[in-house]
């Protein structure tokens, strides 16, 4: 790594005189220092502190990037190659439990975050120290770790300096490169404005295509947004969006000759280029035009995942057949009569569960259980349906 040399600067023609930079009097007072100002120094998002991931493995500081990827920070005065395996061991650890951190995600911002941290993302780890022993440059290099020299300077006015990794540098709020959030916009034609009615709509096809499984994952690319099956041998796209200030662009992964095409509505494109991955467009322009398009989406889910996919429910408000407004022989004694509808107050936010004779029906799906709705709402594998629905309260 390179040498920072500062010098202060003499009235007229005087002599300068080199500061003298070294090492802060303590790691606690370096992590406290960066934490606070993360964004500024690093262009990340502070999660938590002393993050405990695992019994026995505790990180110094947990964050998030401009693309949502987990990123590791650990300190030390001086970092030898010790230091660096122990960093790198947090990784292993961190995708054993990777629901867990999700869940600190939805705590400290929102679901729609936390959804968009992808389990299969390369985590990035930093390492920050005065000085890095010549090992512990070797080690990082091998397992792709960041570091991050630091120097105070204090005999004039106090200053801190930095010697960034190119890759760390240019995702510094200031880099002239693109933010993560703005890449995410010109990636996927995002003109209409947050909040809009574009913004709705596309927040509820999103959610949509996420409720018919655990396996799917939102990939926003240059020029479109795929939602891919990660589950299925193919890892295969179930539907492409591209995104306007009026309307929305969806293909799916379909043979458009086994479906009777709407014009203005859906088209056959195969053999015509187009952005995205599908031949069946399907253009949304209403609610109405997003409600006809899911029994097509979920007919590419079931084709491309191999999966079996509910037909969807009547929508909210609508009454589910076969409701009685009684308990059913065999129900669990906790839950209120079929045809009650649960609510849950979540993060700002209302949730609604109706109560099936032998199951649940949540956002046009029937559940198994509690549990797995619970999940569904909040990205958190290992909570407690009953738990969340205050239920064992009664």
């Amino acid at each position: 790594m390179s040498q920072t040399r500062l010098f202060t600067l003499p009235p007229e023609e005087g002599t300068m005189t080199e500061a003298d930079g070294g090492a802060m009097s303590s790691e606690k007072r370096l992590q406290v220092l960066f934490e606070k100002n993360l964004k500024e120094l690093l262009g990340i998002d502070f999660l938590e502190r002393e993050y405990s991931i695992s019994e026995g493995c505790r990180i110094d500081t947990i964050g998030l990037d401009e693309d949502n990827r987990p990123v590791i920070i650990e300190y030390k005065r001086q970092m030898d190659e010790g230091a660096i395996t122990q960093a790198s061991s947090y990784l292993n650890q961190l995708n054993k439990n990777f629901d867990k951190f999700k869940f600190l995600v939805t705590e400290k911002f929102d679901l729609k975050r936390a959804k968009s941290v992808k389990r299969n993302a390369a985590i990035r780890v930093i390492c920050v120290a005065a000085e890095f022993s010549k090992h512990a440059r070797g080690a990082a290099e091998t397992h792709n770790i960041e570091l991050v020299r630091y120097r105070e300077f204090s005999q004039v006015v106090k200053l801190l300096a930095l010697e960034l990794p190119e890759e760390t540098a240019k995702r510094l709020p200031n880099s002239k490169k693109t933010s993560g959030k703005g890449r995410a916009r010109k990636a996927a034609g995002r003109s209409s404005p947050r909040g809009g009615e574009q913004e709705r709509r596309y927040k509820a096809l999103a959610d949509f295509v996420a409720s018919l499984g655990d396996d799917v994952r939102e990939e926003p690319l240059k020029n479109y947004i795929n939602f891919r099956c990660i589950g299925g041998q193919r890892a295969a796209v179930v539907a492409s969006v591209l995104r306007y200030k009026n309307k929305m662009t969806l293909y799916v992964n379909l043979d458009p000759r086994q479906f009777t095409l709407t014009p203005g509505f859906t088209r056959n494109v195969r053999g015509k280029g187009h952005w995205g991955v599908g031949d069946l467009e399907i253009s949304i322009n209403s609610d109405e035009d997003l409600e006809n398009a899911k029994p097509l989406i979920q007919e590419s889910y079931r084709i491309n995942s191999g999966r079996t996919v509910v037909p969807a429910l009547s929508g909210a408000g609508g009454r589910v057949r076969g409701a009685t407004g009684r308990a059913s022989p065999g129900m669990d004694p906790r839950l209120p009569p079929v045809g009650t509808t649960i609510l849950r107050e979540y993060r700002g936010r209302t949730y609604g569960v109706r109560v099936l004779d032998g199951g649940f029906a949540y956002k046009g799906r029937r559940y198994g259980s509690l549990t797995a709705v619970a999940r569904e709402i909040t990205g958190y594998r290992t909570i407690n349906g009953f738990d969340f629905f205050n239920l064992n309260k009664k």
